[in-house]
């Protein structure tokens, strides 16, 4: 079992989805990336999904994630690979 079929079988790649998603909305930071996106929609000239628009957006939100709510996932994940390997 490789570790992306292991992370969707036990259910683990849904609780870490979860935390990280409750994480960032916690720090407003989903909030500021919504604003962010109407702002870049408003003002652009190709509001469309295939536009740079949608690429700024995404660029600018994962420059924007807080680097503790990085560090504590990455700690996670880790904990999550070694828990694999001792199984393995």
């Amino acid at each position: 079992m490789d570790i992306e079929e292991y992370l969707h079988t036990s259910g683990k790649y849904k609780e870490l989805s979860d935390s990280l998603r409750l994480k960032l909305q916690n720090t407003g930071w989903r909030d500021d990336i919504y604003s962010l996106a109407s702002q870049e929609l408003s003002t652009s000239e190709d509001p469309s999904i295939e536009g740079d628009t949608v690429k700024k957006v995404q660029q600018k939100a994962l420059e924007s994630i807080p680097e503790d709510i990085k560090k504590a996932l990455m700690q996670e994940v880790q904990a999550l690979i070694d828990e694999i390997v001792e199984k393995a």
